[in-house]
């Protein structure tokens, strides 16, 4: 008798963890709580930004639908450490050990599963979301519709949040292989790191943006956070030694900041000075620019470093 090929093993594998998934009653109440809370308290969020005062900028539309989704993470969460630890803690990991010996392949069956599961009501919950939380806002002429430019991306990112916290909580529990402490390491890493946005500034903004919730947020937003990873203030390319020593472009920018985009150093070599400015590679540095007299200064583009003259702010010619 021949053996089963690796194709019908992974079947039964993953027909055995969807029957372990589907017929505990856990499962239900903790996707019970993970629909109803969000689509609840995203509605209760819509209502009250539609009788905020008027003064200032208007919330983000899709903000209701995200700050909900933080009260799912944790039952979806739950559900993640129990597929593993629920088994240690009741001795059928040994039948299943048994049965399929090899271990990552358990393992990579309940991930399947649970991420099969958890995606799909991940998104139907978002969309179920936006659609309620819109219908709110549109009342007063707040809400975007679908097609919206970057809306279906970032309600497609709101439901991918639940799968990535059951993921986790799965990795958790397979770890420490205890129901209780599996629950609460997961919380902890999900949630705990919230607690930064409470430090005073400015380390609330430099370690919450590494969160996963501030995570989630920034994807699932329609207008993220453009200098999350930048330094307050002006840009990080205008700090000492990051731009070159040329005058700045004009710019309608207020006055301490640029328009440079972030990671630019400075405005392109060949929108500013001719191709006959630049001079051969050299190995050596010339001294710094100065407004008043004849100076040499070095530039570096496409990894290679040049020489130039500069005769006055507003002139670059290449060195004889």
């Amino acid at each position: 008798m021949s053996s089963p090929t690796l194709a019908i093993r992974a079947l039964d594998l993953l027909g055995s963890e969807w029957t372990k998934v589907r017929s505990v009653r856990s499962t239900f109440w903790s996707l019970l709580v993970a629909v109803v809370t969000p689509i609840a308290v995203s509605a209760v969020v819509a209502f009250a930004f539609t009788n905020a005062p008027g003064r200032g900028p208007r919330p983000d539309p899709l903000l209701p639908g995200v700050i909900s989704l933080e009260y799912a993470v944790i039952a979806v969460s739950v559900l993640g450490v129990l597929a593993f630890s629920a088994e240690y803690s009741t001795g059928l990991i040994q039948v299943t050990f048994t049965a399929a010996p090899r271990r990552r392949a358990v393992l990579a069956a309940k991930a399947v599963v649970l991420a099969g599961l958890t995606l799909a009501v991940g998104e139907a919950v978002a969309f179920a979301s936006f659609g309620l939380d819109q219908a709110i806002l549109a009342s007063h002429g707040q809400g975007v519709s679908l097609g919206h430019p970057g809306v279906p991306g970032a309600v497609l990112s709101a439901g991918l949040l639940l799968c990535v916290c059951a993921l986790l909580g799965l990795a958790l529990g397979a770890i420490i292989r205890h129901t209780a402490g599996g629950i609460a390491a997961t919380i902890a890493v999900i949630l705990v790191p919230g607690i930064a946005a409470l430090l005073p500034s400015p380390w609330d903004g430099r370690i919450g943006r590494f969160t996963l919730l501030e995570a989630a947020q920034q994807v699932s937003a329609l207008h993220p956070a453009a200098d999350l990873f930048s330094r307050a203030g002006p840009c990080w390319s205008c700090w000492p030694g990051r731009r070159p020593a040329w005058p700045p472009p004009r710019s309608s920018s207020p006055a301490g900041t640029c328009d440079a985009r972030p990671g630019e150093v400075g405005p392109p070599l060949a929108s500013t000075t001719p191709a006959s400015a630049i001079a051969p590679p050299i190995s050596s540095a010339g001294p710094g620019i100065s407004p008043s007299q004849t100076s040499e200064i070095p530039i570096a583009a496409a990894g290679t470093r040049y020489r130039l003259t500069v005769t006055r702010p507003t002139s670059v010619r290449a060195m004889a």
